[in-house]
């Protein structure tokens, strides 16, 4: 067993341990990233996080996951704590392309420094429960099945923390915006991952979350949020004659992408 000090590397842990380690090193070294914002600082954390783990493997009395995350989130505030600063998520994300990319979201709906800092700051202050779920599935690419092991919850509460913390980002993004349309983009943006897991046999919902930006606006709010063409011209800033126009785009796209014929009347 690996004793407290020494350093955790592949060959001085059990082969089960060993494994374990394999298995998360990235995942934990990325949160402790965001979190710390220095490379260094990130893997002495996880160094010391799996020394602590090592301790206690082969006698945890249920699931490891949701122990090792505990340890992990643990040390990373302590690090925090000793060097008297606060979490430099929002500026580790801001900065970071990939974490931005991550979510799916159109540069050109999130297209300033402020309108980044306004989400990624949005996203740190949800509450404990609903950010690690966003951290995990929407930053860090992790399936709700792999996030409700790690976190020692069941599948379908992590969809609910998630779809709740969408809604709250929501909410919190259009508080303080006077731009309908800006903020409009970015609640439909935010929520468009869900959508595309409301699948039905066919796949029209997946279909319609992977259109491009604008015609999956008109699709969301014409078919889905059941708005007529002059209320969701409003919304988006722009004429009912180019709400249809995206419309008779974005069916016909869909209509290829399903293999089925496109039909004449627009509902």
């Amino acid at each position: 067993m690996t004793n407290p000090g020494e350093r955790p590397e592949d060959g001085q842990l059990p082969p089960d341990l060993a494994r374990f380690h394999r298995a998360h090193a990235v995942l934990w070294s990325r949160v402790a990233h965001l979190e710390l914002g220095v490379r260094e600082a990130a893997a002495e954390v996880v160094r010391q996080a799996y020394i602590e783990l090592g301790t206690i493997w082969g006698r945890t009395p249920g699931p490891v996951d949701p122990i090792a995350w505990r340890m992990l989130r643990r040390h990373i505030a302590r690090r925090l704590q000793r060097e008297g600063r606060a979490s430099a998520f929002v500026h580790t994300a801001v900065f970071d392309p990939a974490v931005f990319d991550a979510l799916r979201l159109p540069t050109k709906v999130f297209d300033t420094l402020e309108h980044r800092m306004a989400l990624f700051s949005a996203v740190h202050q949800l509450p404990r429960d609903h950010y690690e779920v966003f951290l995990l599935t929407r930053v860090l690419g992790q399936s709700n099945q792999d996030t409700a092991r790690l976190l020692g919850r069941r599948e379908k509460t992590v969809r609910e923390l998630r779809h709740d913390a969408v809604a709250i980002l929501m909410q919190g993004l259009s508080e303080d915006d006077p731009d309908s349309a800006a903020v409009t983009r970015r609640s439909l943006h935010l929520s468009r991952d869900q959508l595309a897991e409301l699948d039905g046999p066919i796949g029209l919902f997946r279909a319609i979350a992977r259109l491009p930006d604008r015609q999956f606006e008109a699709m969301a709010l014409r078919y889905i949020l059941e708005y007529d063409d002059e209320k969701a011209a409003h919304l988006l800033g722009m004429s009912a004659a180019t709400i249809r126009s995206n419309v008779r785009h974005a069916r016909q796209s869909i209509a290829r992408t399903l293999g089925i014929p496109d039909a004449e009347s627009p509902d």
